[in-house]
């Protein structure tokens, strides 16, 4: 994959975005999350544990809500919208 597109935009045009349209829309900042990070997450509550091998190669994520706590963390708790149209400009690129 990275040989074929090797910019930032061709992986996010491409594979990235390909991927991402399975899991579409996103009506919450969880289906977003998970939907990268754990996709049968989506719609588990945020206190559900993540799969025992799961916690294992990630330190300090045992839920679903440490997992967020620790995007927001990372992104400044930028708003979940910003986040969102982002995503959705993406796709309306691609089909524009």
């Amino acid at each position: 994959l990275i040989t074929k597109n090797n910019t930032i935009e061709s992986q996010l045009l491409f594979p990235v975005l390909q991927y991402l349209k399975k899991y579409m829309p996103f009506p919450t900042k969880q289906s977003l999350y998970m939907s990268v990070f754990y996709p049968a997450a989506r719609n588990w509550l945020p206190g559900k544990e993540f799969p025992d091998n799961v916690k294992k190669v990630n330190p300090g994520i045992t839920t679903v809500q440490s997992y967020i706590d620790k995007i927001e963390r990372k992104t400044n708790n930028l708003p979940y919208s910003i986040i969102a149209i982002a995503a959705i400009g993406l796709y309306l690129l691609m089909k524009g």
